[in-house]
């Protein structure tokens, strides 16, 4: 079965109830699908700690802003990377 969030709000602030929403409802072997991970956190850290809290919980991230998948230890370093390349863009404006 399919559920779908919509976020609203930008990924820059920190509270994201629409997010939290769906890491509640999500079940061990489930995955998060987002259309970018920059939606993740307000920061690298906050993308990190959110992406570490749902491996460790049994569920997968698929950003669909490049083919990822978390469960898989290259693309994992793929996302921190993409995660710390999105908080310099945004420090750059």
């Amino acid at each position: 079965m399919r559920k779908v969030y919509a976020v609203i709000v930008s990924g820059i602030k920190s509270k994201q109830p629409q997010l939290a929403d769906a890491l509640d409802y999500a079940c061990e072997g489930d995955t998060l699908i987002v259309t970018r991970l920059n939606r993740l956190g307000r920061s690298t850290l906050d993308k990190l700690k959110t992406l570490q809290s749902i491996d460790a919980k049994g569920r997968r991230v698929q950003g669909l802003d490049f083919d990822s998948d978390t469960k898989i230890p290259a693309e994992k370093l793929v996302t921190s990377v993409i995660a710390s390349l999105a908080q310099w863009e945004r420090e750059l404006c």
